[in-house]
């Protein structure tokens, strides 16, 4: 966790954030990120079927940040020093970043299986 706290800069170039359309997709991003999240706090306590949409809400704001980071990079405009916090997290962990998300999505894949065997017993 400790190394999840170093990565301090920004993603991406303030200049191209000035743009009142890209502002607020990234706030909206960051916003239902952070509501997600909180939700899912409450895990444990969904149905199989809460479980099932918390997932697909959860792939859903993946596919959003992927393409707003997307979008930056084919313009060059992610911060590199970010990249270079977030590769050193990485590392910390023995990881890069498809490795990552091999691991998430594998994750992912896991609990939905739980929810659906969950669900199925009903």
């Amino acid at each position: 966790m400790q190394a999840a706290e170093k990565i301090t800069a920004s993603p991406f170039d303030p200049e191209e954030l000035e743009s009142e359309p890209i502002k607020q997709e990234y706030k909206k991003l960051i916003m239902d990120h952070s509501n997600l999240i909180e939700f899912g706090s409450h895990y444990d306590d969904f149905d199989p079927l809460g479980k099932l949409s918390f997932l697909d809400q959860i792939e859903a704001i993946e596919e959003r940040w992927d393409a707003f980071f997307f979008c930056f990079k084919l313009m060059d405009s992610l911060n590199k020093e970010y990249i270079e916090q977030c590769e050193n997290f990485l590392s910390s962990m023995k990881l890069n970043e498809d490795e990552y998300r091999e691991l998430l999505s594998e994750s992912h894949r896991l609990m939905r299986l739980d929810a659906e065997r969950e669900r199925d017993r009903m």
